[in-house]
């Protein structure tokens, strides 16, 4: 009887696990694939349990190469280290650039890197990757990226990799761009300089330079560092992804180079003194009629003698001189009829 039941236990123990092979706990998660290749874009991410689709006017991704990975986070762009055995993914400590977004870009933001940090396992097939925590709940889904056209847009510089490993922002007020042409030929404004030169793609794949540029000295060092860096990273480019408005350029390592949009930037705000507002002549024609002096307001002297116009004798000391004048005359009269 002993031997029977620890015989239905083992049955039952390999159908359990059997079961749970096929459709239960053991198959919950991702079953693993090929990372390396496409650029992933994301198409939604899981935010407090409930996965939610990214907005049309955000962008974030992912390119996976030789250990390491990189992408934009929906502003800022990222890189660091994964593992990847079987269907197990984790990822190393990520490290960002630190520009400014706004919310919508911001709260992808936010949550996607959290995601990244509790990834566990993941299912890639040519077209879509999925990403899962340790418990098989979905975290994040992708669909691999098409080669898209670069010509016929200026791309605005947002970010460009410094030549130590980092990506840095723009320096606040300027607009260095790139435009590529349809004849092979890329220009654009390096900071303080225009530069030109020649460039070839197949695919995604892209080959940039040599540049030239005008030889204007910038009045910032900062800004004569910033335009020399630009085009170094511009040169190193080897690959390009565009989505939407965003363009990002990859090294050989798969190093992101130069980060673009196609919207421009807005002018930054410079605080001026204000001049005095000149007066605005007004025509004729629509003067406003002359309001009359109340009766309370001092009325300004006048020469009538007048007593009804309030002139400035009173009408009494007026006759008292008109008499005296009369009396002189006749004193004088009577003075030479004297004689």
């Amino acid at each position: 009887m002993r031997r029977s039941r620890v015989t239905i236990a083992l049955a039952t123990a390999a159908m359990l696990l059997a079961f749970g092979a096929v459709g239960g706990v053991a198959a919950a998660g991702g079953t693993g694939g090929t990372l390396e290749g496409p650029t992933w874009v994301l198409t939604s991410y899981d935010k407090g349990g409930t996965m939610t689709n990214v907005p049309a006017d955000v962008y974030a991704d992912a390119t996976f190469k030789g250990g390491r990975v990189n992408g934009s986070a929906g502003c800022n762009v990222f890189n660091g280290s994964y593992t990847a055995s079987g269907s197990a993914l984790t990822f190393g400590p990520l490290a960002t650039t630190m520009m400014a977004c706004g919310p919508a870009q911001s709260d992808v933001e936010t949550a996607y890197l959290a995601a990244l940090g509790k990834s566990a396992t993941y299912t890639a097939t040519a077209d879509t990757l999925t990403i899962y925590d340790s418990s098989g709940t979905e975290l994040l889904r992708y669909t691999a990226a098409s080669p898209t056209a670069i010509t016929g847009v200026t791309w605005h510089l947002l970010g460009y990799n410094n030549g130590k490993q980092a990506v840095v922002s723009v320096i606040s007020g300027t607009d260095p761009t790139a435009t590529f042409g349809t004849d092979g030929t890329v220009s654009g404004n390096a900071t303080c300089n225009q530069f030109t030169g020649p460039y070839t793609t197949t695919d995604a794949t892209i080959k940039i330079g040599p540049l030239a540029s005008t030889l204007m000295a910038c009045a910032d060092p900062a800004q004569q560092d910033q335009e020399t860096l630009y085009l170094a990273a511009l040169q190193k480019a080897t690959t390009f992804q565009v989505q939407g408005k965003h363009l990002e350029m990859r090294d050989d390592s798969g190093a992101l180079q130069v980060d673009y949009t196609s919207t421009a930037p807005t002018p930054a705000a410079t605080v001026a003194p204000s001049p005095s507002p000149s007066p605005t002549p007004t025509p004729a024609a629509s003067m406003p009629a002359a309001t009359p002096m109340p009766s309370s307001a001092p009325q300004p002297p006048t020469t009538t003698s007048d007593s009804t116009s309030g002139g400035s004798l009173p009408s009494g000391l007026l006759l008292l001189g008109a008499a005296a004048v009369v009396f002189a005359v006749l004193v004088r009269r009577r003075g030479l009829g004297d004689r």
